[in-house]
């Protein structure tokens, strides 16, 4: 059986003020008691500075320069839908991101979506 994988993305949080990286507040009590039993990477960079592009290559693992057309999704498979197709996972996006839902609609690669975010007229 595969292991679970949840991979957590938080926009614009920054570390020191978390106490899962050491702040002296409990400010992450949840991802503090998740991640006694996660691995968790203590040296992650982001590859953008800009929220689309980052996330963009993060679910297709090409270099953000080369989604800067966002359209990068219509002919690139993404980490969902490689998890799915080629190894059996169940995928699931919970997203709070206007940006990622309307720009560059990474939630439509997933199986089932949530999108906590108001409708966008």
């Amino acid at each position: 059986m595969s292991p679970n994988i949840i991979f957590i993305t938080i926009d614009s949080l920054r570390p020191g003020h978390t106490s899962l990286y050491g702040y002296h507040r409990d400010t992450t009590p949840f991802l503090s008691q998740m991640c006694k039993e996660a691995i968790v990477f203590r040296n992650a960079y982001s590859n953008s500075s800009s929220t689309v592009p980052s996330f963009a290559s993060c679910f297709t693992l090409h270099y953000p320069f080369m989604c800067l057309n966002y359209n990068v999704l219509s002919y690139v498979s993404t980490l969902p839908e490689i998890l799915s197709h080629y190894y059996g996972y169940f995928t699931i996006a919970i997203n709070t991101n206007p940006s990622l839902k309307y720009r560059l609609r990474i939630d439509e690669r997933f199986q089932i979506r949530i999108n906590l975010i108001p409708f966008k007229e």
